[in-house]
């Protein structure tokens, strides 16, 4: 009966509802399009834009590495035989894998050169795969990649990508339970009661699930901003918040029933003193928030979910709150019976009057304590991604293989376009691109680089200037042996026509058909040499 003359019953029931309709409402979170769009004004995303317009066919596909090896020992024949049989069932069931090219060793002299390490241990098969399904086609590659007696890895950097994604959704939820069972230790210390804590976890408890539904929608519904750490960070911060709002809140309900009111005007008053407090920290909070839905970049836009989670907790605190106040009573602080008022706190009292007194005193003492932290050194900058992932990883441990025999950037490579409103195929255009191709080389962290110059990372000989007038110097020395031949011979003619002998001017035919032969080959070798000079 006490619950139906409860006014705070209709809150409560409210609340259950809600609750109810989020879980049966809730979207599945591997439905939702994650938005990780960048600006336009990056060079990445103006990059992303000019590569789609190379080929339809390729457009938005993944390049995926397959990596073989025998540990520090070279490949034996059994061993490339057994890739070579892998390699050609890929090829004959591409389209079940969606595999749109495959670049192996049998592709020729120059591809084996790139995709064999130099102590020969290690093979490497790249395949061009059109899908957007990273987890299915990880898990489907792995298994038609494998060849016998010889260890087979995926990697690329879509697949890193998924695995570093994983590995922080794993952690986060490690995070999420250790937060739990943190606040529910702390609340007990300050409570001494195991209620206390319960009822706090509960209301936060509520927030956080009816908020992450309410987000999820608007993120299927209404296109707002989402990313994989969507769900994590209104977690955190609910229970971060909440959990501190809640301890403010009990507190006073404490400090009222010491005061001998009764449960039902303790309640009152708690919600008076405290939820003000409550209410204008959490807008701040809320307003915070809220303005990363104004950020153009993805993952800070879609913590605007926040905002909303923040909203949602602030209604269950100051409405869910008073109804288990005033139905638990004195109870919610059980098995602790005395709720006389707490003194104050010597040590507490003495700092805060002392900053008071002295607040630059305070404020400099502070700045001397805070120095050596922020001199602290946290280790170079790092932008890998691939670092958070376990060696453990398959992935990770491909990526690892291809770094040590390869280079570092063979896994995942960075790609340079050009753009003009002209053609690129003469020789002046050409020759910039290959300076720029040779400025790139100088950079120290640069190891290879291909460009339409030099397609396999070298200098294409028979494009160069210095070859090409070898080969004209070659061309004119012939055509000029040639024309002297032609002169004896004409020589010879005249004067065999003098003496009317006839068999001498056969010979002296004879002679300029060679010299014009050789003529004739000294200008095809003239014409050869004179390509586009790079």
């Amino acid at each position: 009966m006490a619950f139906f003359k409860n006014k705070h019953s209709i809150w409560f029931i409210f609340w259950l509802a809600l609750l109810s309709l989020a879980i049966f409402a809730m979207p599945d979170e591997s439905s939702l399009q994650s938005d990780q769009s960048v600006p336009d004004t990056y060079q990445s995303t103006q990059a992303d834009k000019l590569a789609n317009q190379f080929s339809k066919k390729d457009r938005g596909a993944k390049t995926v590495i397959a990596v073989y090896n025998n540990g520090k020992d070279p490949l034996i024949a059994d061993q490339n035989k057994a890739i070579d049989a892998t390699v050609t069932s890929l090829k004959a069931n591409a389209d079940k894998y969606h595999i749109t090219g495959i670049t192996d060793i049998s592709d020729g002299a120059e591809e084996k050169s790139q995709l064999v390490s130099k102590d020969k241990s290690t093979r490497l098969v790249q395949l061009t795969v059109k899908t957007d399904d990273i987890p299915k086609m990880k898990q489907t590659l792995a298994r038609a990649t494998k060849a016998e007696h010889v260890a087979s890895y995926i990697t690329g950097s879509d697949i890193l990508d998924q695995d570093f994604g994983d590995a922080t959704s794993k952690g986060i939820a490690k995070t999420e339970v250790i937060a739990i069972i943190f606040i529910f230790i702390v609340l007990i210390f300050v409570f001494k009661s195991p209620i206390t804590p319960l009822l706090s976890l509960a209301t936060v408890g509520v927030s956080a699930i009816v908020g992450i539904s309410l987000v999820y929608n608007m993120v299927k519904y209404f296109g707002l901003a989402y990313s994989d750490l969507t769900e994590a960070f209104i977690i955190i911060v609910l229970f971060g918040i909440g959990t501190d709002y809640n301890i403010l809140l009990y507190n006073e309900f404490r400090s009222s029933l010491s005061q001998g009111l009764d449960k039902i005007k303790a309640a009152r008053e708690a919600v008076r003193v405290g939820g003000r407090i409550i209410l204008y920290a959490g807008m701040s909070v809320l307003i915070g928030m809220g303005t990363l839905y104004f950020s153009d970049f993805y993952l800070y836009k879609s913590a605007f979910g926040i905002a909303i989670g923040v909203a949602v907790l602030l209604a269950v605190l100051l409405t869910l709150n008073p109804f288990f106040m005033t139905i638990f009573g004195e109870k919610m602080f059980w098995p602790k019976k005395n709720f006389e008022e707490e003194g104050e706190s010597r040590i507490w009292h003495f700092f805060a009057k002392t900053s008071l007194a002295r607040p630059f005193v305070a404020l400099g003492i502070l700045v001397i304590m805070l120095v050596p932290v922020a001199m602290q050194t946290h280790g170079d900058l790092n932008y890998d991604s691939a670092v958070e992932v376990s060696d453990q990883t398959p992935s990770k441990h491909g990526y690892n293989l291809i770094q040590e025999h390869f280079s570092k950037g063979m896994a995942a490579s960075t790609s340079i376009y050009i753009k003009t409103n002209k053609t690129l195929d003469n020789q002046n255009d050409l020759r910039v691109i290959d300076q720029i191709t040779q400025n790139l080389k100088t950079i120290d962290s640069v190891d290879k680089v291909m460009s339409l110059t030099q397609p396999i990372g070298k200098k294409i000989a028979d494009l160069y200037v210095k070859n090409q007038l070898s080969d004209v110097s070659v061309g004119l020395g012939d055509a000029t042996k040639g024309l002297n031949q032609i002169k004896g011979g004409l020589g010879s003619a005249k004067n065999e026509l003098d003496g009317t002998d006839v068999t001498g001017t056969a010979a002296s035919v004879s002679d300029l058909a060679t010299g014009s032969a050789e003529v004739a080959t000294g200008a095809a070798a003239l014409h050869s040499s004179q390509a586009p000079d790079n």
